[in-house]
């Protein structure tokens, strides 16, 4: 693809993004496809925990009964320990117990867990990546083993993968604790949520869940964008276009480290002409455009 297909095609884009943005704000007034209620209030990890065991207890108010559960503990089939071992997920035939801030031994206390009589599921959460703490997990691990040797899973929630440190002092510790422990991003979160969406009854629950999915995806995951249907249409089975899009993804990496470094070249220019020319402008490294 030469450079001239690859600038036509662009420009294309620039085109139907400005279209995009354009058609966006004018109905956005009917729309409001960026908000969401828990911008609003701020929401700690204690927050999400309460959101999500509320939606996990079938006797909860949103009275669509195991729906949150069912499509929970179906999305951890299949999966495997950290350390690759097969893992016991609970079905939870029987009634069930939710609890959050559950205590155990030393005052640890686990963010969520779901118990029956015979299983324990306990979810860490890890919603804004706070830090392990020293053993966390291989206390969590030994404390629902001890509940159920056979029948328990300890679910660590997070963007991130657990710490060496949280998971015990010793090889053994930790051997012990991954093959008990599966790693749940929240992006997996997000899309379980989303398939229930059809299946929801209530329209308050439908509207909530539907702000809990948009904020998790845009404040904890980092999404900041959703598919341009435009785009997509227009590139259709194009290929060039596709071509172009592949040019672009490939050189992705180099494209955002110029637009960075034009970005600092800019906003240098602009301070010392505020401020004048002796005036020392220094780049973080942990500055990135997103």
């Amino acid at each position: 693809m030469n450079q001239n297909e690859i600038d036509i095609f662009l420009n294309e884009v620039s085109a139907i993004r400005k279209t995009t943005d354009a058609i966006k704000k004018r109905y956005q007034c009917f729309t409001s496809e960026n908000f969401t209620i828990f911008e609003l209030f701020s929401p700690n990890e204690n927050t999400i925990s309460n959101v999500l065991s509320y939606l996990l207890d079938p006797a909860q108010t949103h009275c669509q009964g195991r729906l949150f559960l069912d499509a929970f503990v179906n999305s951890l089939n299949g999966r495997k320990s950290i350390n690759g071992h097969e893992i016991f997920v609970p079905s939870f035939k029987q009634s069930i117990h939710v609890s959050t801030e559950y205590t155990i031994k030393d005052n640890r206390r686990i963010d969520i867990v779901i118990k029956s009589q015979d299983s324990v599921l306990a979810i860490e959460n890890k919603a804004y990546g706070a830090a392990d703490q020293t053993n966390q997990l291989a206390d969590y691990a030994k404390w629902v083993r001890s509940i159920s040797e056979n029948k328990s899973l300890l679910v660590y929630l997070s963007q991130n993968e657990p710490s060496r440190e949280s998971l015990g002092n010793s090889d053994e510790e930790r051997k012990q604790t991954s093959e008990l422990t599966v790693n749940y991003t929240f992006k997996n979160l997000a899309e379980t949520l989303n398939r229930c969406i059809p299946q929801i009854k209530s329209e308050k629950v439908r509207v909530f869940v539907e702000c809990m999915i948009l904020y998790i995806r845009s404040y904890i995951c980092g999404e900041v964008t959703v598919p341009n249907n435009f785009l997509i249409e227009s590139i259709g089975n194009d290929r060039d276009k596709i071509a172009a899009v592949f040019e672009i993804r490939n050189n992705f990496d180099a494209l955002i480290e110029s637009a960075e470094n034009n970005f600092f070249e800019e906003l240098t220019k602009q301070i010392q002409k505020e401020f004048g020319d002796d005036v020392k402008v220094y780049r973080s490294e942990s500055l990135r455009l997103n």
